[in-house]
């Protein structure tokens, strides 16, 4: 799957984060959540890097509050349109 910025996504694996917005320090499994990519990361001053979580959705709440979190590849899945 080719992931580019600007694509609309849905998190298709179990991935559990605790920086959502509504559950603070709690665990929150965003399976299902759909959001877009904000940020590929591949290199870090113009040097190429492999991190273990290269993709950043951002993940819009409502009007003000919004997410980010780091995925894999293989958790999420394009949403067409």
């Amino acid at each position: 799957m080719s992931i580019e910025v600007g694509q609309r996504v849905c998190v298709k694996s179990s991935v559990v984060v605790y920086v959502h917005p509504l559950h603070q320090n709690q665990p929150f499994d965003t399976v299902g959540s759909e959001g877009e990519v904000v940020e590929l990361l591949d290199n870090w001053q113009g040097r190429h890097i492999s991190p273990t979580l290269p993709i950043v959705v951002q993940f819009q709440l409502d009007e003000r509050k919004q997410f980010r979190a780091h995925f894999k590849d293989f958790e999420l899945e394009a949403i067409d349109g």
